[in-house]
Protein backbone atom coordinates (compact mmCIF):
# COMPACT_ATOMS: atom_id res chain seq x y z
CA UNK A 1 0.00 0.00 0.00
CA UNK A 2 1.01 3.80 0.06
CA UNK A 3 -0.75 6.95 0.18
CA UNK A 4 -0.14 10.14 -1.85
CA UNK A 5 -1.71 13.17 -3.33
CA UNK A 6 -1.35 11.59 -6.54
CA UNK A 7 -4.00 14.48 -8.48
CA UNK A 8 -3.17 17.37 -6.27
CA UNK A 9 -6.84 18.25 -4.70
CA UNK A 10 -5.51 18.07 -1.14
CA UNK A 11 -6.80 14.67 0.05
CA UNK A 12 -4.67 11.69 0.19
CA UNK A 13 -4.93 8.69 -2.53
CA UNK A 14 -4.67 5.48 -2.52
CA UNK A 15 -2.29 2.62 -4.50
CA UNK A 16 -2.81 -1.17 -3.72
CA UNK A 17 -0.73 -3.52 -5.02
CA UNK A 18 -1.55 -6.68 -6.28
CA UNK A 19 1.48 -8.71 -7.10
CA UNK A 20 -0.30 -12.12 -7.75
CA UNK A 21 -2.82 -11.19 -10.50
CA UNK A 22 -2.97 -13.12 -13.56
CA UNK A 23 -2.58 -11.65 -16.77
CA UNK A 24 -0.81 -13.42 -18.73
CA UNK A 25 -1.73 -17.38 -20.05
CA UNK A 26 0.75 -18.21 -18.51
CA UNK A 27 0.12 -17.87 -15.31
CA UNK A 28 0.47 -21.02 -12.41
CA UNK A 29 -0.81 -21.48 -9.33
CA UNK A 30 2.65 -21.46 -7.59
CA UNK A 31 4.10 -18.15 -9.33
CA UNK A 32 3.60 -14.88 -8.04
CA UNK A 33 1.88 -13.36 -11.05
CA UNK A 34 1.91 -10.49 -13.44
CA UNK A 35 0.55 -8.32 -10.85
CA UNK A 36 -1.22 -4.86 -11.15
CA UNK A 37 -1.80 -1.61 -9.33
CA UNK A 38 -5.25 -0.19 -8.22
CA UNK A 39 -5.51 3.23 -7.24
CA UNK A 40 -8.41 4.52 -5.56
CA UNK A 41 -8.66 8.51 -5.52
CA UNK A 42 -9.82 10.50 -2.50
CA UNK A 43 -13.08 12.79 -2.35
CA UNK A 44 -14.94 14.86 0.08
CA UNK A 45 -16.45 11.61 1.74
CA UNK A 46 -13.42 9.28 1.50
CA UNK A 47 -11.59 6.89 -0.92
CA UNK A 48 -14.01 6.72 -3.85
CA UNK A 49 -14.16 4.12 -6.71
CA UNK A 50 -15.77 6.19 -8.98
CA UNK A 51 -12.27 7.34 -10.66
CA UNK A 52 -10.71 4.34 -9.64
CA UNK A 53 -7.89 2.71 -12.18
CA UNK A 54 -5.71 -0.14 -12.88
CA UNK A 55 -2.44 -0.20 -14.10
CA UNK A 56 -0.10 -3.29 -14.94
CA UNK A 57 2.91 -4.12 -17.72
CA UNK A 58 0.16 -3.89 -20.29
CA UNK A 59 -0.41 -0.54 -19.87
CA UNK A 60 2.72 0.81 -19.15
CA UNK A 61 6.20 0.55 -21.21
CA UNK A 62 6.76 -3.62 -20.70
CA UNK A 63 4.67 -6.54 -20.70
CA UNK A 64 3.37 -8.82 -18.51
CA UNK A 65 4.70 -12.15 -17.65
CA UNK A 66 3.61 -14.66 -15.32
CA UNK A 67 6.55 -13.70 -12.95
CA UNK A 68 6.84 -10.08 -13.30
CA UNK A 69 5.32 -9.34 -9.38
CA UNK A 70 4.54 -5.92 -10.69
CA UNK A 71 3.25 -4.04 -7.63
CA UNK A 72 5.26 -5.65 -4.92
CA UNK A 73 6.67 -2.95 -3.69
CA UNK A 74 5.16 1.07 -3.64
CA UNK A 75 6.66 4.07 -2.89
CA UNK A 76 4.48 7.68 -3.41
CA UNK A 77 6.71 10.75 -2.93
CA UNK A 78 7.23 13.95 -5.29
CA UNK A 79 10.33 12.32 -7.33
CA UNK A 80 10.27 15.36 -10.01
CA UNK A 81 9.30 18.29 -7.09
CA UNK A 82 5.69 19.71 -9.01
CA UNK A 83 3.78 19.75 -5.56
CA UNK A 84 2.27 16.30 -6.36
CA UNK A 85 2.54 12.76 -5.52
CA UNK A 86 4.46 10.09 -8.16
CA UNK A 87 4.36 6.69 -7.41
CA UNK A 88 6.87 4.34 -7.49
CA UNK A 89 5.95 0.40 -8.48
CA UNK A 90 8.42 -2.44 -7.40
CA UNK A 91 8.61 -5.07 -10.65
CA UNK A 92 11.16 -7.22 -9.12
CA UNK A 93 10.82 -10.31 -11.31
CA UNK A 94 12.00 -7.85 -14.17
CA UNK A 95 14.49 -6.31 -11.82
CA UNK A 96 12.66 -2.94 -12.32
CA UNK A 97 10.92 -0.11 -11.02
CA UNK A 98 8.55 1.52 -12.75
CA UNK A 99 7.97 5.20 -11.90
CA UNK A 100 4.33 6.76 -12.69
CA UNK A 101 4.03 10.95 -12.32
CA UNK A 102 0.83 12.69 -10.41
CA UNK A 103 -0.76 15.06 -12.50
CA UNK A 104 -3.26 18.28 -12.24
CA UNK A 105 -6.21 17.05 -11.40
CA UNK A 106 -6.30 13.89 -13.61
CA UNK A 107 -4.30 11.50 -11.15
CA UNK A 108 -1.10 9.19 -12.25
CA UNK A 109 -0.35 9.62 -15.51
CA UNK A 110 1.86 7.51 -18.00
CA UNK A 111 3.42 10.61 -19.39
CA UNK A 112 6.77 11.09 -18.77
CA UNK A 113 6.57 7.18 -17.23
CA UNK A 114 10.12 6.55 -16.19
CA UNK A 115 11.22 3.01 -16.55
CA UNK A 116 14.27 1.98 -13.92
CA UNK A 117 16.37 -1.18 -14.69
CA UNK A 118 18.61 -2.58 -12.06
CA UNK A 119 21.34 -5.07 -12.17
CA UNK A 120 20.57 -7.05 -8.90
CA UNK A 121 18.48 -10.44 -8.39
CA UNK A 122 15.17 -8.85 -6.99
CA UNK A 123 15.81 -5.14 -7.95
CA UNK A 124 12.79 -3.61 -6.52
CA UNK A 125 11.28 -5.65 -3.89
CA UNK A 126 11.05 -3.25 -1.52
CA UNK A 127 10.68 0.49 -2.03
CA UNK A 128 10.73 3.88 0.27
CA UNK A 129 10.45 7.91 -0.47
CA UNK A 130 13.03 9.38 1.31
CA UNK A 131 10.89 11.75 3.63
CA UNK A 132 11.36 15.95 3.16
CA UNK A 133 14.19 17.10 5.36
CA UNK A 134 14.78 13.14 5.53
CA UNK A 135 19.01 12.74 6.46
CA UNK A 136 20.81 9.32 6.50
CA UNK A 137 24.24 8.27 6.45
CA UNK A 138 25.44 5.40 4.10
CA UNK A 139 26.11 2.39 6.81
CA UNK A 140 30.10 1.52 4.73
CA UNK A 141 31.09 5.13 3.85
CA UNK A 142 29.73 7.29 6.29
CA UNK A 143 28.27 9.89 4.17
CA UNK A 144 25.50 12.22 5.06
CA UNK A 145 22.62 12.53 2.39
CA UNK A 146 19.89 14.86 3.11
CA UNK A 147 16.28 15.49 1.43
CA UNK A 148 16.10 19.47 2.22
CA UNK A 149 12.14 20.72 2.05
CA UNK A 150 10.46 21.80 -0.90
CA UNK A 151 13.00 19.82 -3.47
CA UNK A 152 12.09 16.42 -5.73
CA UNK A 153 11.77 13.46 -2.61
CA UNK A 154 14.30 10.78 -3.50
CA UNK A 155 14.05 7.02 -3.98
CA UNK A 156 15.54 3.54 -1.82
CA UNK A 157 15.38 0.71 -3.61
CA UNK A 158 16.67 -3.06 -2.53
CA UNK A 159 17.67 -5.55 -4.25
CA UNK A 160 17.28 -8.29 -1.52
CA UNK A 161 18.76 -11.02 -3.93
CA UNK A 162 21.76 -9.30 -4.48
CA UNK A 163 21.67 -7.82 -0.58
CA UNK A 164 22.02 -4.10 -1.96
CA UNK A 165 20.20 -0.76 -0.96
CA UNK A 166 20.77 1.59 -3.40
CA UNK A 167 20.21 5.86 -3.35
CA UNK A 168 17.92 7.31 -6.31
CA UNK A 169 17.70 11.37 -6.14
CA UNK A 170 15.19 13.08 -7.13
CA UNK A 171 15.21 15.53 -10.06
CA UNK A 172 12.64 18.49 -11.47
CA UNK A 173 12.81 16.90 -14.45
CA UNK A 174 12.33 13.57 -15.82
CA UNK A 175 12.03 13.25 -11.83
CA UNK A 176 14.74 10.49 -10.72
CA UNK A 177 18.61 11.34 -11.51
CA UNK A 178 19.32 7.60 -12.85
CA UNK A 179 23.17 8.80 -13.06
CA UNK A 180 23.24 9.50 -9.70
CA UNK A 181 22.54 6.12 -8.19
CA UNK A 182 24.53 5.62 -5.13
CA UNK A 183 24.90 2.21 -3.39
CA UNK A 184 24.04 3.25 0.44
CA UNK A 185 24.26 -0.29 2.09
CA UNK A 186 25.06 -4.04 1.57
CA UNK A 187 24.67 -7.05 3.14
CA UNK A 188 24.00 -10.82 2.91
CA UNK A 189 20.62 -12.96 3.72
CA UNK A 190 17.72 -10.63 1.98
CA UNK A 191 19.28 -7.84 2.81
CA UNK A 192 17.03 -4.55 2.33
CA UNK A 193 14.09 -7.23 2.19
CA UNK A 194 11.71 -4.33 3.75
CA UNK A 195 12.13 -0.92 3.91
CA UNK A 196 10.38 1.89 6.09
Amino acid sequence: LATGDFDGDGRDDLAIGVPGEGLSANQRAMDYGDGTVDVLYGSRGGLSTARAEAWSQNTLEGRPRYYDRFGSALAAGDFNGDGRDDLAIGVPGERAVQVLAGSAGGGLTRKGNLLIKGEGSDFGAALAALPRGGRFRTLERGEAWEQRGGSPQGLVVAAPGQGLVLYVPGSRAPGLRLGRVREIAKGTGLYGYALG
